[in-house]
């Protein structure tokens, strides 16, 4: 079957993303009234944000994963990843795994490049 390519990888991530924001930890039920009707006003109408936005909250970094993904940056993509709340990574386990297989693999073949070119030259 093969690795997934870093682009089929981008397309299964934006699949996943609205599964993802839904799986976030929703606002504490505390704070101010204002603070509660922000937090219920968010949970009807979901804005996500496009792009290398700054900020750690679920959307946000759902969007620079997506970013990171799309210019081909898979390991800045799992580093992003990785830093989503653990109910929001379970979700997306498996991608995850997928992803980071296709990571190694980039790797070892850069090393093994690397390598063989250096024995072609003689260094």
């Amino acid at each position: 079957r093969g690795l997934p390519t870093t682009g089929a990888l981008a397309q299964r991530f934006s699949a996943l993303a609205p599964a993802l924001m839904r799986a976030a930890p929703g606002p504490a039920a505390e704070g101010t009234l204002l603070e509660r009707l922000t937090a219920s006003a968010q949970s009807l109408v979901r804005i996500r944000p496009v792009g290398e936005a700054a900020g750690d909250d679920v959307p946000t970094v759902i969007a620079r994963v997506e970013a990171k993904l799309r210019r081909g940056d898979l390991a800045g993509g799992l580093a992003d990843f990785d830093r989503l709340p653990e109910p929001v990574r379970a979700l997306g386990a498996d991608w995850a795994t997928e992803a980071r297989a296709r990571a190694a693999a980039e790797t070892t073949l850069r090393r093994l490049s690397a390598e063989a070119a250096g024995a072609l030259s003689g260094g």
